[in-house]
């Protein structure tokens, strides 16, 4: 979790360069039909029942992915409570994906059938790309105590620690009465990516490391045994954390966010809150997903511009690239707003507060990074490997690049006049970023 410190930006100079690459088979952008609400400003809802107000001309524009509408206008207390519910709704089906999860991975224990391992694999994408949406949602029980129940679900970009998963496999083969480690880089969701698709099945420590010897001393079947003796108990973790969350945001109506409406210091509080975790899509996704990996950040990746394929996010699954995806979906959910159909999201709170340009700016850089990455299925292999050398700051031809300076110009826009209208202040890390 980031903990950034905020600083006032009523006067931003954004200045964004650098850009990485690859792959290019992008659809352009749908178009996007807005419509401009009259001078007219709408009543506002009662916290207690809020309401959505429809543009006197209704939006007509609704774009063919993911049924982005554009032009609505919302008030900011029916924006919180589409935020709330929206989360609310997330966490209640990830746990439902973690039990689904728990459940493959007893199952597959049970009888090591290469066929329930395939299942498990797949019950394990449902569950991360679940995740993926929450990944932009860390406010509130994601944020508090340094973010413990976040690194406890899932710790990147924290590195997990192979060698010891490994070693924890073999005590947990060896110790009926074996527990889990407080270490967050042994566990949670990036263990199970690591027990589950490694079919190598080689550990990586060194060869001065005792588990080294003892592992490889093991037949297949026997490192599969011990391997499940530590996958169980992380699965089932990883019900008990999922089920923490869902109880702690809360339900319909009656969560985290909802809890402030009413409070005008408190609703400005976690609309900043939301605020925030727009810049996932800047550090996390721009920088450390795609720049890092390609060898185009030489604060994460030293060897730039040789690429850092160690840096991948999801490297023995391989689902870096569709994690991306539900990442833009999230912010497609907090700019255009949650559910089907959508009522509007935060464009359409800035449009109540007479920023109706910037709005319409936001929707279509929004609409356009949404199709690129609903529209283009190859792995992130494949995309960085069709970056092929592309300079992003002088061309956008590859996906890559095309992601990249779309990203730039969506966060420009949260760096611009959102700040004045909404009254947030940009995370200090994001406002330092020239990348």
């Amino acid at each position: 979790m980031r903990n950034y410190l905020y600083i006032p930006a009523l006067a931003l100079v954004l200045t964004l360069n650098a850009c990485d690459s690859s792959s290019s088979s992008s659809a352009p952008a749908p178009q996007v039909t807005t419509t401009q609400p009259t001078t007219a400003q709408p009543s506002q809802p009662s916290p207690e029942n809020p309401t959505p107000i429809d543009p006197t001309n209704p939006a007509t524009g609704e774009s063919s992915v993911l049924g982005l509408r554009a032009g609505l206008v919302l008030p900011r207390a029916q924006y919180l409570q589409n935020v709330g519910n929206g989360i609310a709704k997330s966490a209640e089906d990830f746990l439902k994906a973690s039990d689904a999860l728990n459940q493959a991975t007893l199952a597959y224990c049970g009888s090591y059938d290469p066929a329930l391992l395939e299942t498990a694999k797949l019950r394990f994408s449902d569950a991360m790309l679940l995740w993926q949406q929450i990944e932009l949602f860390q406010m509130g029980p994601l944020s508090e105590n340094s973010a413990a129940l976040k690194y406890k679900i899932y710790g990147w970009p924290q590195i997990s620690n192979y060698c010891k998963i490994d070693e924890e496999s073999m005590l947990a083969l060896s110790d009926a009465e074996y527990s889990l480690p407080s270490n967050t880089n042994r566990k949670g969701l990036q263990a199970l990516e690591y027990l589950l698709y490694d079919a190598s099945l080689t550990s990586i420590c060194p060869a001065s490391n005792e588990t080294k010897g003892l592992w490889e001393a093991q037949t297949p079947a026997k490192k599969w045994e011990a391997r499940c003796a530590f996958m169980k108990p992380v699965a089932a973790e990883l019900v008990t954390n999922a089920t923490t969350l869902s109880t702690q945001w809360g339900s319909k109506d009656n969560n985290y966010i909802t809890s402030k409406i009413g409070n005008q210091d408190a609703e400005q509080s976690a609309l900043q809150e939301i605020f925030n975790n727009l810049f996932y899509i800047d550090l996390e996704v721009k920088n450390q997903k795609l720049a890092a990996v390609a060898g185009s950040d030489i604060k994460l990746c030293p060897k730039s511009p040789a690429p850092c394929p160690d840096k991948e996010e999801l490297r023995f699954s391989h689902l870096s690239k569709q994690a991306m995806t539900s990442n833009v979906r999230s912010i497609a959910d907090l700019i255009f707003g949650f559910g089907e159909p959508r009522s509007g999201g935060l464009s359409a709170l800035l449009r109540n507060d007479n920023g109706s340009g910037i709005a319409a700016t936001t929707e279509a850089n929004v609409t356009k990074l949404v199709t690129l990455t609903e529209t283009e299925q190859s792995s992130l292999e494949t995309v960085l490997a069709a970056k092929n050398g592309e300079d992003c700051d002088a061309s956008q031809n590859s996906w890559v690049c095309k992601v990249r300076q779309t990203i730039k110009d969506v966060v420009g826009d949260f760096k611009g006049e959102y700040t004045s209208i909404l009254k947030t202040a940009v995370p200090l890390a994001p406002q330092g970023d020239n990348d």
